[in-house]
């Protein structure tokens, strides 16, 4: 078969030369450019039946065409049993009629640039089809174009603009450029086109190693390709390009090939090899093209907080995101409009015409729900690469990692998404996909932002674990190193040192000269002065939690009569609050969304008496504030967990159906360990109040109450009198539970039905305990208070002054139903006995015994007993 082609092309060519004789030099040279391959001179001399070669002293040696042969044998039919003409004219033979110059065309042709729309070009090259029965000679198609519709093709400038005449016919739907047996490109339809694999696998791959191979070198060419200008690149200049690119040498016998172009043909899904023989260029398919303008134009459109831009906006949007100038030819077509109708719909949205066409990404609009879930999912991202490497991790990694971690499957549709790229693109300030630099695979990573959180807490942990809380800054990295498993790269974070980045996060740790050494030091959270304490008072009080800074200095002077030096205490609150300038003078400055929350939970509290039951407390909020309380919304993944981010405000107690949050001592409460108490001159509502500076207590060994708490309690009894039910409020912390516990009556019969009459009603004890049992004092609590030491007083397990709690536990304590005694064993009631016959024989009446207690002999034991009472032992008694 191959040497029947290779016959007949030799016939095909010399056929179509003037006299049927060439060169020999020519010959070859022809050859190569018409069929793409070389042919020797052994091979033609092997061709005796059909050609001869003259050996001339003057020219040289000729090759020619034997008279004999008229016509050339037939090629056998191919697989889709097509027959092609071997004598093929390289030309149109209805409009180039002149033929004997078709050489020296093919030559120095080469299709020019030109700049037409694909809406108008089309029908024109389907009617130019319909002429030539099919298929037409591409060398010509200017010339049939010109011939047919009486106006040339419009030729692009030198200035540019214009696409390859070549290129544009193959982006016409319906339509491709093929090469013939005899190596003659031609225009013809393509309804017959075979499908891309099967097409592909006719091509050489012996192997499947060679097949990743050959995908392999499709990734490269098109990546080199789209580092070229206009994305086109001189075949002359593909190897020196390669090398300059990839580092390496482009052998095409690794990919099981001889010949550089057969490695091209190989590839034709992303390849167009266009031109002939020394003027081939090598360029993008249509369809990569298409491919390539759909990734850069959603670049654009997602810089875009609405997604979506008009195409006046495109030229400058383009520009600022993919960093060089617009030019729609650089994709393969002369308007942006036949390349937006490339673009499926579910990709990108165009509605409108002209210059008022708008580009949008088409997205569904998500529901609440799938709203919250991808929040959710946000924190979720956020704890699954912290715990990887540099927080990064390959993409194609990321599900069986969700899965191994939280152990569930991450399923992309409860977020309203369907692809996982998508989702990740819904939480940009959270995540930002990287390529590893080969272009193979795509590497999440976390923005800077949370990278620097992630670090923070790094740091931190490490540092604690550490004697001191410090290290010097030499031995940072290894520590760090060896702590975490991983080490610490300020190019992450656009840093080139190590203490630049550490400045980064100034609010956990701090650089310190100790003996002319650098080290890394732990910040202590509580040095916050007390100017910025009471600044953070005044912005909790304060309309809506924003002031402005001129406000603030004379809120600050009225309330508490000194001055405010309003930068420092910004400068200190910068993790509560947020600082906006309007000009060199004015700022306004407003709590932190979090902060904001911690006011309105404090509002809250306080109109329920400071507690909620935790189960309640998500409907107060709604009630209160008509929004549901949603702590996704500010980074926390349970209600839980938003508590505790604010200490200072609310805590959380107790557990199941008991939980309950408290306001925590009106806003000081866990804020007072990191900011030093105040004590005012002026008194600032309650929080003013609650500011007393308190010694380190010390706990008795009962109720823990401190001569300190005293003073606490006698400020709390001694207060006037308040509208609000005081009984209604809680409990003083230090306040202990009375032990109340009434004392027993002797067993007897009782009516279990009826009530208890006033004498069977026995008060407690007396505070001192003294008396007998069952006995009340007359006292007042005041006398009792004054007989008693110090250590007497640490010692009572009863509050030493009267509130209007202790008050009425007190009362009730009064009329407590007294249980009945427990029962007494054998010996207990045996030995009681004894003790109680003793004492009757001191003051002589003694009971008669009874017959069966009159034999029971005396015992050693009843002797002991007496001897210790110092009782006279009776005789013993006979028979």
């Amino acid at each position: 078969m191959a040497a029947t082609n290779l016959r007949s092309e030799v016939v095909s060519l010399l056929k179509d030369v003037s006299g049927q004789i060439l060169p020999l030099f020519k010959f070859i040279e022809l050859f190569e450019k018409r069929y793409h391959r070389s042919i020797s001179v052994t091979e033609v001399f092997k061709m005796k039946d059909l050609v001869e070669v003259i050996d001339e002293d003057g020219p040289g040696r000729r090759i020619r065409l034997i008279s004999g042969v008229v016509c050339t044998p037939a090629v056998p039919d191919s697989a889709d049993s097509e027959v092609h003409e071997i004598l093929e004219d390289p030309v149109c033979q209805i409009h180039c009629p002149d033929r004997q110059n078709h050489l020296e065309i093919m030559d120095s042709a080469l299709l020019p640039s030109v700049v037409i729309s694909l809406r108008s070009f089309a029908p024109q090259v389907h009617t130019l089809l319909q002429m030539h029965d099919g298929y037409m000679p591409l060398i010509s198609f200017p010339i049939c174009y010109e011939a047919e519709f009486a106006t040339v093709l419009p030729v692009a400038t030198d200035g540019g603009g214009g696409v390859p005449l070549e290129h544009l016919i193959t982006c016409i739907p319906g339509i491709q450029i093929n090469i013939s047996n005899t190596g003659i490109k031609r225009v013809q339809w393509a309804e017959n086109r075979p499908p891309l694999d099967i097409e592909y696998a006719n091509y050489h791959c012996p192997t499947p190693v060679m097949s990743q191979q050959l995908a392999q070198f499709s990734r490269e060419v098109i990546d080199l390709l789209k580092m070229s200008p206009q994305c086109r690149l001189p075949f002359m200049k593909f190897i020196p390009a390669y090398h300059h690119h990839f580092g390496r040498q482009c052998r095409v016998a690794d990919y099981g090939y001889t010949r550089l172009m057969e490695l091209f043909e190989a590839i034709p899904h992303a390849l167009q090899v266009m031109g002939i023989g020394q003027r081939v260029v090598l360029t993008l398919t249509h369809r990569q093209q298409v491919k390539r303008f759909i990734s850069e134009l959603l670049k654009v459109l997602k810089s875009q907080a609405s997604k979506q831009m008009t195409v006046e906006e495109l030229s400058i949007l383009y520009s600022k995101v993919i960093g060089r100038p617009w030019d729609i030819s650089e994709y393969g077509v002369c308007y942006i409009e036949d390349m937006l109708a490339e673009l499926p719909e579910t990709t990108v949205m165009v509605t409108g015409t002209g210059d008022s066409m708008v580009i949008a990404v088409p997205r569904r609009d998500q529901t609440t729900d799938e709203i919250e879930r991808t929040k959710q999912f946000s924190l979720e991202v956020v704890d699954l690469l912290k715990h990887s490497p540099y927080c990064h991790m390959p993409f194609n990694k990321f599900i069986p990692s969700y899965h191994h971690h939280f152990g569930r499957q991450c399923r992309v549709a409860d977020y309203g998404f369907t692809k996982l790229m998508e989702l990740f693109e819904a939480i940009p300030n959270v995540v930002k996909i990287l390529d590893d630099g080969s272009g193979d695979e795509k590497i999440l990573s976390l923005t800077e932002p949370e990278l620097l959180k992630v670090l923070a807490e790094q740091v931190a942990n490490l540092l604690k674990s550490l004697p001191r809380s410090c290290v010097s800054l030499n031995e940072f990295k290894s520590r760090f190193l060896s702590f975490h498993g991983h080490g610490i790269r300020p190019e992450d974070y656009g840093l080139t040192s190590l203490k630049d980045l550490l400045k980064k996060i100034s609010h956990v740790v701090e650089i310190e000269q100790r003996n002319g050494m650098d080290f890394v030091v732990l910040v202590n959270q509580g040095r916050i002065s007390q100017l910025a304490h009471r600044v953070l008072l005044l912005l909790m009080d304060s309309p809506r939690g924003t002031v402005n800074n001129f406000s603030l200095a004379d809120s600050y002077r009225s309330t508490f009569n000194s001055q405010c030096n309003v930068e420092k205490a910004l400068a200190e609150l910068k993790p509560f609050i947020e600082v906006i300038k309007k000009d060199a003078k004015h700022q306004i400055i407003k709590l932190q969304p979090l902060q904001m929350l911690a006011r309105e939970v404090r509002m809250l509290l306080r109109k329920h008496q400071g507690k909620i039951p935790f189960t309640q407390f998500e409907n107060a909020y709604l009630q209160k504030y008509g929004i549901q309380l949603k702590p996704v919304g500010y980074g926390y993944p349970s209600l839980v967990a938003l508590l505790q981010a604010i200490p200072h405000v609310a805590t959380v107690r107790g557990k199941g159906f008991r939980k309950t949050v408290f306001l925590s001592q009106d806003f000081v409460g866990k804020l007072s360990q990191q900011i030093p108490p105040l004590t005012p001159k002026s008194t600032y509502n309650v929080a003013a109040n609650s500011l007393e500076p308190r010694k380190t207590e010390t706990p008795t060994y009962d109720s823990g109450i401190t001569d300190d708490d005293e003073k606490e309690l006698m400020q709390i009894h001694s207060k006037s009198p308040s509208p609000t039910d005081l009984l209604a409020g809680p409990v003083p912390s230090a306040v202990p539970t009375p032990e109340l516990e009434p004392h027993a009556l002797p067993a007897r019969s009782r009516n279990l039905i009826g009530l208890d009459e006033a004498a069977d009603l026995i008060p407690v004890q007396t505070m001192t305990g003294q008396g007998p049992p069952g006995a009340t004092s007359s006292k007042s609590v005041e006398e009792i208070m004054s007989s008693l030491s110090p250590d007497e007083k640490r010692g009572q397990k009863t509050p030493l002054c009267m509130t209007p709690v202790s008050e009425m536990l007190q009362f009730a304590a009064q009329y407590l139903p007294v249980p009945a005694p427990p029962a007494a064993s054998p010996e207990q009631k045996r030995l009681q006995d004894a003790i109680t016959r003793i004492h009757l024989e001191q003051t002589h009446q003694v009971p008669e015994q009874s017959e069966e207690q009159s034999k029971l002999p005396t015992t050693p034991k009843k002797c002991r007993i007496a001897a210790k009472f110092k009782v006279p032992i009776e005789p013993p008694r006979e028979g």
